[in-house]
């Protein structure tokens, strides 16, 4: 289990604050080709705990980096947004822990994107179809094996 600590921690509103470093200890596998399915239902219960799955929803709108306001001269006048500097601190946490737990051979197509929303995107659009094409695939195989002379036990685990 992960350990929770307060020195260079996340902190999320109603939430625990946890490591960085630590993600390691809750996604034990990191992805690969193979492993997208399993690795976005370890993900999802992990960025609902720490309230930061709003980040990754691709319906979900972006704060404006600036704001307008009228000063005591009646100009107009161009600010940060707090809650874009808000968002774009606690959009790094997800962003670090995705990119830790990616295989070095995928993080070369990934590690420049800059949210945590366009990673996840990008995952999901690169791994469902080959989600989708496996399941086909073995859908087919599944369907064409026979019994022929196996035993029970052969044939149940050709099947596995």
């Amino acid at each position: 289990m992960a350990a929770f600590v307060s020195s260079s921690s996340v902190t999320t509103s109603s939430s625990p604050t946890m490591a960085i470093s630590n993600i390691a200890n809750l996604v034990l596998i990191k992805l690969n080709k193979d492993n997208y399915v399993l690795q976005k239902s370890l993900w999802l219960p992990i960025l609902r705990s720490f309230n930061l799955l709003s980040l990754v929803d691709v319906s979900n709108v972006l704060p404006s980096e600036f704001i307008t306001t009228i000063d005591d001269s009646k100009l107009s006048v161009l600010n940060s947004n707090p809650n874009f500097t808000d968002w774009a601190r606690r959009d790094q946490t997800p962003l670090i822990w995705l990119n830790a737990t990616i295989f070095e051979s995928l993080l070369v197509y990934v590690v420049r994107l800059p949210t945590s929303e366009i990673l996840w995107r990008t995952l999901e659009k690169r791994f469902s179809t080959i989600s989708r094409s496996h399941v086909m695939q073995l859908k087919s195989r599944l369907q064409s094996i026979k019994k022929n002379s196996d035993s029970i036990t052969d044939y149940l685990q050709h099947i596995k």
